[in-house]
């Protein structure tokens, strides 16, 4: 029988886990983002700011991507 302290653990466990999992979903929809702006400006000709209207980007991140780019 599970008594209250497992079934907090159990939950704070898994609740950390998901958590987890979305950073690192997160992680990967930035980094793909990246690679994607690279292309567009090598491919294309275009600078950083055009790349990111490209791809419908929200202006209120254009900073972050400046940031991660090294076009701060």
């Amino acid at each position: 029988m599970c008594d209250y302290g497992d079934y907090v653990e159990k939950m704070g466990t898994e609740k950390g886990i998901a958590q987890g999992l979305q950073r690192g979903i997160l992680q990967g929809k930035e980094e793909e983002r990246l690679v994607s702006l690279s292309s567009l400006m090598k491919n294309m000709k275009i600078d950083l700011h055009e790349a990111m209207k490209l791809l419908n980007i929200p202006e209120s991140e254009y900073h972050k991507y400046m940031k991660l780019m090294n076009h701060s």
